[in-house]
């Protein structure tokens, strides 16, 4: 018996990203350098890929075990698409938007 119930959610993506953006959020508000605030803005579009990728893969699973997905797989690759091709300005103003920057 596993000592640990499986995930049915990527958590460690969730953490990871939700990491990732606090280091975000934190750059902004101390006014880092333009390279760090970049490097930044790179580790937070790639946890919110990874997180996508997780997500594509837990629907792809559910599709296996016949179990509902709350989220279809057009929605999942749209979203993939946009955050890869967002630029770093406009992830950063996201970021300061939806945070009352």
């Amino acid at each position: 018996m596993p000592s640990y119930a499986p995930r049915t959610e990527p958590v460690k993506k969730q953490e990871e990203l939700a990491k990732r953006g606090i280091e975000l959020i934190l750059g902004i508000r101390k006014n880092v350098e333009a390279d760090k605030l970049l490097k930044l803005v790179d580790k937070y579009r790639k946890a919110q890929l990874s997180m996508l990728k997780a997500k594509v893969h837990t629907f792809k699973e559910n599709e296996f075990q016949k179990k509902p997905n709350n989220v279809t797989f057009e929605k999942l690759e749209k979203l993939t698409t946009e955050w890869t091709d967002k630029t770093n300005d406009d992830i950063i103003k996201e970021v300061k938007k939806s945070n009352n920057l």
